[in-house]
């Protein structure tokens, strides 16, 4: 009897010892089960109550980087992928992997100027950014950046509380026969403040022999986005009209008195008028007698055409004239010049 109660002991022991494991990896496994649901639940209730969203790394500079404007170039851009220029002072995060994308071209913030650049290329920009807060200050400034060789028709924005429209039309002034392609690059901003741009196509004069509007493109894009439950919009429309103009050779301006004879005749050459352009408020100081001003553009017109001159009639009280000059790629730089009358 004794021995047959030992034997039974050693069996139910030898039981006990095999399922103990099994039963012991149930009750770990339903208990991590148990912990993740109501950490999560946790996470989710804070979350909802805080209005604090997850942030998708990369989300903020390539999922919601908007159209801002365009930059012109006369050559096609070839763009490796390349080093961003971080802009201090602005961007709190430490890792700028996703910045590394090829096709993208990114901007140097400079602050002394106001703008941002692209160093490595030449061209025209025609874009409307959002100024990056400084170290200092948080405040951010929507503005304008166009560079000489457009002559803007304005920048129209409109603000609403979860919404944000621009509108932007400029003229490109080209010589006949002497630019072929001008590329539409467009340029994006980012919501951390980096600004890019990728190569765009390319529009041909080919063929244009005579003077007025070629045609006009226009790039546009509505991006609507939902936060803390609101929804929020940004439009941009940009609208390029593209100008078939001869290269001005001379700017004369006759100052007439009340009966029709000329007071005085100055001639301005290329030269004169690149000079007074890039001097802000330079332009013509007219005499006492003056009653009206005539401005007679000369240019390298074909014969056939007859406008060899554009003529522009200034009524007193109005305070600018047209003005044109000519660069090395037969691209026009329109401007005004200031007129003060005495």
């Amino acid at each position: 009897m004794s021995e047959q109660y030992n034997d039974m002991t050693d069996i139910i022991e030898t039981s006990a010892e095999e399922s103990t494991p099994n039963t012991s990896g149930k009750k770990q496994r339903l208990s991590a089960f148990i912990f993740c649901v109501v950490f999560f639940m946790i996470l989710a209730i804070l979350i909802s109550a805080s209005g604090v969203h997850l942030a998708i790394d990369g989300a903020g500079n390539m999922d919601d980087a908007r159209l801002i404007g365009v930059f012109i170039t006369t050559e096609h851009l070839n763009l490796p992928s390349n080093t961003p220029t971080i802009i201090t002072g602005r961007v709190r995060r430490n890792n700028f992997d996703d910045l590394f994308r090829p096709g993208r071209l990114y901007a140097q913030w400079c602050g002394d100027a106001f703008e941002f650049t692209f160093p490595e290329i030449e061209g025209i920009p025609f874009f409307s950014p959002i100024s990056p807060p400084t170290g200092q200050s948080d405040d951010i400034i929507h503005f304008s950046q166009i560079g000489q060789g457009i002559r803007s028709h304005g920048m129209h924005i409109t603000h609403g509380d979860y919404y944000t429209g621009v509108e932007m039309e400029g003229t490109i002034y080209a010589i006949p026969g002497s630019v072929t392609i001008i590329y539409m690059n467009r340029v994006f901003q980012t919501a951390d403040g980096q600004v890019f741009l990728e190569a765009g196509s390319g529009f041909s004069y080919h063929g244009t022999v005579s003077e007025g509007r070629v045609f006009s493109s226009t790039l546009s894009e509505t991006r609507t986005t939902t936060e803390n439950g609101a929804e929020a919009g940004n439009s941009i429309s940009v609208t390029i009209n593209h100008v078939a103009m001869f290269a001005p050779e001379a700017i004369a301006v006759l100052q007439m008195d009340a009966n029709n004879h000329v007071i005085m005749h100055t001639v301005l050459t290329p030269d004169d008028v690149a000079a007074k352009l890039s001097s802000p408020g330079a332009g013509f100081y007219l005499e006492a007698q003056t009653e009206y001003v005539i401005v007679e553009t000369h240019r390298g017109a074909a014969a056939e055409t007859g406008r060899e001159v554009l003529r522009e009639i200034i009524n007193k009280g109005e305070d600018r004239a047209d003005a044109f000059f000519a660069r090395e790629d037969g691209i026009l730089v329109a401007g005004w010049l200031r007129v003060v009358w005495q």
